[in-house]
């Protein structure tokens, strides 16, 4: 459930024009379950190899255990 909400959210995020349409063909790194502030939450990596900016290639979801969307950034702190 975690991987297609944080799927749906890429693709949202292109749409609005707030990812480059690149990021529709980014691959899903990694899916890990990390304690954070409020409880267990899913952090879903995905990396673009068509990225130009190296500081960009990678995007990390974090959703909620209810699969809510609590950020999406291009480093896991933020």
């Amino acid at each position: 459930v975690a991987e297609a909400k944080a799927d749906s959210t890429i693709l949202r995020l292109v749409a609005q024009n707030k990812l480059d349409k690149s990021w529709r063909k980014a691959s899903r790194a990694s899916v890990v379950q990390q304690d954070g502030e409020q409880g267990k939450v899913w952090v879903v990596q995905y990396a673009n190899n068509l990225e130009t900016d190296p500081n960009k290639k990678s995007l990390y979801v974090v959703l909620d255990y209810l699969g809510n969307v609590l950020s999406a950034a291009h480093s896991p702190s933020d």
